[in-house]
């Protein structure tokens, strides 16, 4: 699975972005911290995200999301 380093270096690149600056944007972590972190957005005003599955084990990725959207209702 790749790290946060990892993924936020696909981010900058993709948009000609300082990793400093896209490094606080992927969610990683347990289903806590990533609901935790997109609460944020939402309470900053967000009225959407969009996910994407970073490493092997999609469909692990998808049920952990799906906690995550649990912990947000």
């Amino acid at each position: 699975m790749p790290s946060r380093e990892e993924i936020a270096s696909g981010v900058a690149a993709a948009y000609g972005r300082p990793l400093e600056e896209v490094l606080p944007i992927p969610l990683t972590g347990p289903p806590e911290r990533a609901a935790e972190a997109l609460a944020a957005y939402r309470d900053a005003g967000a009225g959407h995200a969009v996910i994407g599955i970073a490493g092997g084990d999609w469909r692990t990725q998808v049920d952990l999301l799906a906690k995550v959207r649990d912990l947000l209702r």
